[in-house]
């Protein structure tokens, strides 16, 4: 993102499939960097089941240190 910081995704890909992400820019004034933003992950089921995605926020050229570890739980019915 325009914070240095990347979002990385792992996931049950017999459960689910990554369809699109997509990053939505912050509310920076000309000039401005290092705004925060968002991005936009979208998955597609595949079969039903429980699963979950990993989602790390880390900064890849400082041997990928992680600033943020999130863990989502995923029913599929």
């Amino acid at each position: 993102g325009s914070t240095g910081f990347e979002w990385w995704t792992q996931f049950d890909v017999e459960y689910l499939s990554l369809v699109d992400s997509s990053e939505q820019s912050g509310n920076e004034k000309p000039g401005m960097v290092g705004v925060p933003g968002k991005e936009l992950f979208v998955f597609s089921a595949k079969k039903p089941g429980s699963t979950h995605v990993i989602m790390l926020l880390l900064q890849p050229w400082e041997n990928s240190t992680v600033g943020t570890r999130k863990i989502f739980p995923i029913s599929i019915s």
